[in-house]
């Protein structure tokens, strides 16, 4: 009996330290103007995680499994941020500035486990499963917020706002959820699967923050607007039923699942209580058809709703970057999502054809609209938007040569999609159209298990166009052209070079379009069962490596630059324990 347990652990600790210098330059698009926002940002983080995970499995016989797993997870985090921000109109005219330092201490504390026991009877086709997930957290974290806000009407001084507090929060979760499933052979060819599954979730968040009294010296106003205290507490339950039929060439299945969901959002500030209830509809089906060994085609719906997060229905106050404000909309109803997917595949010796097509419709999608205040400040409040929808596809077709010595694959294919998304510009809406082609082509050559050579090319053209305003307008193109190389030879030895070109058209002017990155590394096998490798590798040789790039959107043309890890060379011992 001892021998059918099998139970194994693992702990694992990382530190971390990371400084960035990220630089903004942004252009807000609105219906009838424009104006312009720069930010400079240097932050500092360190970050210390532990994880410690126990796993066992148990198998008192050929037709019962039984799983266990426990975990325990402590992460620390300390971190330093600073934003200076400047917003002018289309003439340099001044509207605002901000100079924010925002510093946090937190610490994680998680612990979850999950239980799984299967088992099968006799009859062929009949099963039972149980599951049950448990996860508890708690985050205590102190900060600090410094800085001062300035507002400008005609280039002049409107006002001014000071910023000096410090908070104490203290956030705790704990979650559970019981799955079971029973599947039932109700005729030759014909399968029953019903499933329940119950889970109940309970957040509790509460924050202290006090303002910088002058005439203490000490923090003791308490800053009520960042003050608060919120419960949320979620139960769901979701029965499911389905059917699976499989004859022949024939396999098809048909189910639906419901999701009955409630929300209860207390706030302990003000005594106020945010209850919402909702029916979920989750429908599946699918339908295949072999015509052969080796041609398959398969269709397959899926259907799911989202209800929205409780922070998009009553978001915590954040004034880290004043100059952006959320809001939060109680009305917001849950989205619903259609997916239909085909596939075909078929293969013929050494040749093999693959096609995926599909479409994506969302009813009540929930987005984001972005408008302006009378100070400049963007304000961002999630809606529920209906139109929006999405086609894509995937082609690949592949073909393999051997020879004695020599093995060659040719691998062709093309990707593309259309999107359409609806959203809304200082309170217009903004239709934007998406259209995406990129082919692709890749080489793999082999000789004897001395060298493989792995060259390929891929362009992406992408076209996007706007209803509201033509400035955001964009045709551009991406395109990387890789070679990767393996060198064995002699036998303990092997070189790594890897060879990345990529081109981005719409890159900011002033800086490189096109960057090419090459890394190589030697290895070098030791011992008689060569379980060890000492290996050199160097990353970067050319020093090209950049964190630049530009995004266009409904609101806004942006271009961002931040701090980026070049040439390093990095020596490594690696043994593997193959037993133990």
């Amino acid at each position: 009996a001892g021998r059918a347990w099998k139970v194994n652990g693992s702990y694992f600790y990382n530190r971390g330290e990371m400084e960035n210098n990220p630089r903004l330059q942004r252009q807000n698009i609105l219906p009838d103007t424009t104006f312009f926002y720069n930010a400079q940002t240097n932050s500092k983080n360190t970050n210390d995680n532990h994880r410690l995970n126990v796993n066992a499995q148990f198998t008192p016989d050929t037709l019962t499994q039984m799983h266990i797993n426990a975990g325990f997870d402590a992460n620390r985090n300390n971190a330093r941020t600073i934003n200076e921000a400047i917003s002018t109109g289309e003439k340099g005219v001044l509207i605002n500035n901000s100079a924010n330092t925002f510093g946090n201490n937190t610490r994680d504390h998680r612990v979850h486990g999950q239980f799984f026991l299967g088992r099968r009877f006799h009859k062929r086709g009949r099963g039972l499963s149980l599951g049950i997930n448990f996860n508890y957290n708690d985050q205590p974290g102190t900060e600090e917020n410094k800085g001062f806000n300035e507002f400008f009407k005609e280039d002049t001084l409107d006002s001014r706002e000071e910023v000096n507090q410090r908070g104490v929060s203290m956030s705790t979760g704990k979650s559970i959820s019981i799955s079971a499933s029973y599947t039932e052979p109700v005729w030759e060819d014909l399968t029953l699967h019903i499933r329940h599954s119950y889970s109940r979730n309970t957040n509790n968040s509460e924050k202290e923050t006090h303002r910088f009294n002058p005439l203490t010296g000490e923090y003791d106003i308490e800053d009520t607007v960042f003050s608060n205290a919120f419960r949320n507490t979620t139960i769901s339950h979701s029965p499911g039923i389905s059917l699976q039929y499989s004859k022949d060439k024939w396999r098809w299945s048909v189910g639906t699942a419901l999701q009955f969901l409630t929300q209860d959002n207390l706030s302990l500030t003000d005594d106020s209580l945010l209850h919402q209830y909702y029916v979920n509809f989750t429908p599946t089906a699918s339908v295949g058809y072999n015509f052969s060994r080796t041609f398959h085609l398969n269709l397959n719906y899926n259907g799911r709703s989202q209800q929205p997060s409780i922070s998009q229905l009553q978001p915590l106050p954040d004034n880290r970057n004043p100059l952006y404000l959320r809001l939060g909309n109680p009305d917001l109803q849950p989205a619903f999502y259609h997916n239909l997917q085909l596939n075909v595949r078929f293969s013929n010796g050494n040749s093999f054809w693959h096609t995926a097509v599909g479409v994506n419709s969302t009813m009540r999608q929930i987005t984001y609209e972005t408008f302006f205040d009378e100070f400049g400040r963007t304000v961002t409040r999630p809606i529920n938007v209906n139109g929006n929808y999405n086609f894509s596809w995937n082609l690949h077709y592949s073909r393999s040569w051997k020879r004695r010595n020599w093995s060659l694959r040719l691998s062709v294919g093309n990707r593309g999609s259309y999107n359409r998304s609806i959203t809304f510009t200082n309170k217009i809406a903004n239709q934007a159209d998406a259209y995406s082609i990129s082919p692709t082509i890749g080489i793999n050559f082999s000789y004897k298990q001395i060298l493989t050579l792995q060259p390929n090319y891929n362009i992406r053209y992408n076209f996007t166009r706007y209803s509201v305003s033509t400035i955001q307008n964009a045709t551009y193109n991406t395109s990387r052209l890789g070679l990767t190389m393996l060198w064995n030879y002699p036998q303990r030895l092997i070189i790594e070079n890897n060879l990345n070109y990529n081109y981005n058209s719409r890159i900011a002017p002033g800086f490189r379009k096109g960057v090419t990155m090459w890394s190589a590394a030697a290895n070098y096998q030791l011992f008689s069962r060569q379980q060890a490798t000492i290996r050199l590798a160097i990353y970067d040789i050319l020093r090209q490596n950049l964190g630049v790039r530009r995004n266009i959107s409904e609101t806004y043309i942006e271009d961002y630059q931040s701090q980026v890890l070049q040439q390093y060379i990095l020596l490594s011992f690696i043994y593997n324990l193959r037993k133990f």
